[in-house]
């Protein structure tokens, strides 16, 4: 059944999240008839080495945008546009190589699904 998608657009206040491994928890999960819609953000790498993070829709879920972060500060900016919608009730996790890395989520917006009504006459 298609849904019909009613938002605000009111962003989130931003959130960053810090990680060093496989399944880092960027955005918690919405809940249950929403899903969030990540627009801006960045990545930066804290460590010596250089570093692979990817992004993902849930703990084991697509994997969507990936970086390879320069040792030492190295970045990358994310710019998704109109936005990524990640499935309903679905958190946004990061894969991080293996060493310390902040994901920052500067613009998003928690958007609500709405099943459609009957069609009109």
């Amino acid at each position: 059944m298609p849904y019909v998608v009613l938002t605000s657009d009111a962003p989130e206040l931003p959130i960053t999240a810090n990680g060093s491994g496989a399944g880092t928890e960027v955005i918690a999960a919405p809940g249950v008839s929403t899903h969030l819609r990540i627009k801006i953000g960045s990545m930066h790498n804290r460590a010596a080495a250089e570093n692979i993070v990817s992004l993902r829709e849930g703990a084991a879920g697509t994997i969507r945008f990936t970086a390879n972060l320069a040792a030492d500060g190295g970045g990358s900016l994310l710019d998704f546009g109109r936005g990524w919608d990640l499935p309903e009730n679905t958190a946004l996790v990061a894969d991080i190589g293996a060493a310390s890395v902040d994901v920052n989520i500067t613009e998003y917006v928690i958007v609500g699904d709405v099943a459609p009504g009957p069609t009109p006459p």
